[in-house]
């Protein structure tokens, strides 16, 4: 019950989702995270437990220096991906409920290139998406061909200035107008970007028709 967008380039990735967790008795939630200076995260699924997920995974990492930097979060979802679920399933009174994906964003380093990873609670698989926009959630079909359409009308090029407040705000929009059930605003905006030689990390939580910051624009 999540829409996901994802933008991934060298120095710049961005994440826009979605609030609402439940559907009977919907709520707002937060379901991104931020994992450093060069990561953030997002989560569709079963919420509650993939929160708890990504705070065990946190917890690893800050016990486990020698395995942090850029393969910091695999190897910690490695280490405890399947211990937590195992730990959820046994407190769940349906245990297929379960289950999930973690989405991540991080910006170019000098110990890797910029790159999208999906994370699969129930196989323990990590994939990396060579995409430089990608979606997941209720409808990851229906979402990636939003995303991409989107990301095309907004920059034909591929490259040069790029608002993704915009880009954001219009796949939300139509995530919302396809399962207005599952996906509604408000939602929240994270980016991760180099600004006069310093790196930013910034998350806002909008309303559908309001002003993002000018720093979700990039040349």
């Amino acid at each position: 019950m999540t829409a996901i967008f994802v933008f991934c380039e060298k120095e710049t990735v961005f994440i826009a989702c979605d609030t609402r967790r439940g559907s009977v008795l919907p709520r707002i939630a937060r379901k991104i995270q931020v994992w450093d200076d060069f990561t953030i995260f997002a989560q569709t699924g079963h919420g509650e437990g993939l929160t708890r997920l990504f705070g065990a995974m946190l917890s690893w990492q800050h016990k486990h220096d020698q395995f942090s930097g850029y393969d910091g979060p695999k190897n910690a979802f490695d280490r405890v991906g399947q211990t937590r679920l195992s730990c959820e399933k046994s407190q769940l009174k349906s245990p297929g409920l379960a289950k999930g994906t973690l989405v991540s964003a991080r910006v170019e380093s000098l110990h890797g290139s910029a790159c999208i990873r999906t994370y699969d609670w129930v196989s323990g698989s990590v994939s990396t998406i060579t995409n430089e926009v990608y979606a997941d959630g209720t409808e990851p079909a229906a979402f990636q061909k939003i995303a991409e359409t989107e990301y095309r009308a907004l920059r034909p090029n591929g490259n040069g200035a790029f608002d993704l407040a915009e880009w954001g705000e219009r796949c939300i929009d139509l995530a919302v107008a396809a399962c207005e059930i599952e996906v509604a605003w408000p939602a929240d905006f994270a980016i991760v970007r180099q600004l006069d030689g310093h790196r930013l990390c910034i998350i806002e939580r909008l309303d559908k028709g309001q002003q993002a910051s000018k720093l979700f624009s990039v040349d």
